[in-house]
């Protein structure tokens, strides 16, 4: 009995002399948990942050891409009403062939979410339908030669991302010339990028007579930075002239 009370007293002064001590160390594992709860609660709030940020920031280049492609569509618009009014007097069946090639036209960019990456085959579609619509208008003296391999036709690329420089190409190489002028376009893969080529003739006094804005080709150099976040996809040339703009497209 009496070492049981030695014990209990002897247990009973322990826990008060430890008890500053035991106090302080569940402070301090009260405290460490505090901090790592609200460490973890500040790490979410930043990572929803930067999730926030990143989702808002897509948006925003969504919509420019948008924007990009909606300033593009009027001015073709207009260009083809305006051959399609011309000729409604001159020659009816070649109107209403060009009314059918621009609805279907506009009914593929419609159907087709413009800030997608479509097939290689699917842009080809496209860029024929609006290239046939462009012979309506100047016949047998525009020539459209393709040089693509089968096997590339399902690489992705931005939708109607070709088309701004094909327009561009013949505005500088048919507008004030009666000459047949060919515009080339090809297509390889260069280490993991599609890499497509445009060449048509290039006259500078045409150039000079026609110039405009340029917006064609920064839209398609604007496009291709806001998608793959790089600026170097799109190079031109002139030697011989012969005007050339290569794209590398990454195949992600």
């Amino acid at each position: 009995s009496s070492f049981h009370r030695s014990t209990d007293s002897g247990y009973i002064h322990f826990l008060n002399a430890t008890f500053v001590y035991r106090s302080l160390i569940v402070g301090l594992l009260l405290m460490f948990a505090h901090m790592r709860f609200w460490s973890a609660r500040r790490q979410q709030r930043e990572v929803e942050s930067k999730e926030l940020a990143v989702a808002q920031q897509r948006d925003m280049v969504q919509i420019e891409i948008k924007s990009i492609q909606q300033q593009l569509k009027p001015h073709f618009l207009f260009n083809s009403l305006n051959s399609i009014n011309a000729l409604t007097m001159t020659n009816p069946e070649e109107a209403q062939k060009m009314v059918q090639l621009l609805s279907e036209f506009m009914r593929g960019s419609i159907q087709q979410h413009q800030s997608e990456l479509v097939p290689l085959k699917e842009e080809i579609r496209h860029l024929q339908l609006y290239t046939d619509i462009e012979k309506v208008r100047f016949g047998d003296r525009l020539n459209v030669v393709y040089e693509i391999d089968d096997t590339l036709l399902n690489k992705k690329l931005p939708f109607l991302i070709l088309q701004p420089i094909i327009e561009n190409a013949i505005k500088y190489g048919l507008y004030g010339n009666t000459d047949q002028i060919t515009i080339s376009i090809s297509a390889k893969m260069n280490e993991n990028n599609l890499e497509i080529e445009i060449s048509n003739p290039f006259d500078a006094i045409t150039q000079e007579t026609n110039k405009g804005t340029g917006f064609g080709i920064q839209s398609v150099q604007r496009k291709l930075l806001l998608i793959y976040q790089r600026s170097n996809l799109l190079k031109t040339q002139t030697k011989n002239s012969i005007f050339t703009a290569t794209l590398q497209i990454p195949q992600l």
